[in-house]
């Protein structure tokens, strides 16, 4: 009779050991022993020593697309085909994604179908290996402050220019939490048009309006609306601000308590 010992043993693995007739038992405190006249069978103990680690590869340009439809309705139920269309993705990204999730423990299965087991420790993994930065940013300076945010989004719309509002700029309208006097904007295309028709002066340093040009499409999935205005999804927002410098973290702690986690629920 072999028993198999492992620092923590997913329900995947376990069912794989059943199956074969093979003990085991997990310094999380999972164990099925069953031989001579011993049984013992205790589960749903969670992982005591989580990892980031293999949740790397999943956030690649084109995956994280996958990710951010998955983490804007972690309750919805997807077939991989549904899936691979929501994020303009192939059936075989979307299937490889599946499988990091599964083998993460991060996805909830019922025959086909599939959705997010856990979306709080997901976007906590991502958030860790995510910048802003990825992002081509044009640095500017405007004597009107944060006031031409309206400006541009009025200009945007008239000239049929895809943007939204991010960072705090963005937090700003959706979770008020933290004063600001810069204002970042991502732009699809014409960012010196832009600047040019609203006398932006561009900077090296001391800039008060960064104009930004998304890494990838999947930074406008989830686009919101308030008070007129267009403002990246609430995973977007929580993305740029996890890791900027000041008090981005804070904000983007404040708009997971206050946004994610109550759309969650």
């Amino acid at each position: 009779y072999g028993i198999l010992a492992a620092p923590y043993l997913s329900e995947d693995g376990r069912q794989l050991c059943r199956r074969y007739g093979i003990g085991y038992i997990d310094l999380a405190g999972n164990s099925r022993l069953a031989f001579d006249n011993l049984y013992i069978d205790i589960q749903g103990r969670e992982n005591p020593y989580p990892t980031t680690r293999g949740l790397k590869s999943l956030f690649t340009k084109k995956s994280t697309r996958a990710i951010r439809v998955l983490l804007s309705d972690p309750k919805k139920f997807w077939y991989v085909q549904d899936l691979a269309k929501e994020a303009d993705l192939s059936l075989g990204q979307v299937s490889n994604i599946k499988r990091l999730l599964i083998d993460e423990d991060l996805l909830q299965e019922e025959g086909k179908l599939f959705r997010l087991a856990d979306p709080e420790r997901l976007i906590n993994a991502w958030g860790q290996n995510y910048s802003f930065r990825y992002n081509e940013s044009f640095d500017f300076y405007s004597l009107e402050g944060t006031q031409i945010e309206r400006k541009i989004a009025s200009f945007c719309k008239e000239k049929g220019i895809t943007y939204a509002l991010a960072l705090f700029s963005g937090a700003n309208l959706v979770a008020p939490f933290v004063r600001y006097t810069r204002s970042f904007v991502c732009l699809e295309e014409g960012i010196f048009e832009v600047a040019k028709q609203l006398d932006l002066k561009e900077v090296t340093s001391g800039p008060n309006v960064t104009l930004l040009r998304p890494y990838d499409k999947g930074v406008f999935y989830g686009i919101q609306e308030v008070n007129g205005i267009s403002v990246v999804s609430d995973v977007q927002l929580y993305l740029d601000l996890k890791k900027y410098r000041g008090r981005g973290e804070e904000a983007a702690q404040y708009i997971l308590e206050n946004r994610l986690r109550r759309a969650w629920q």
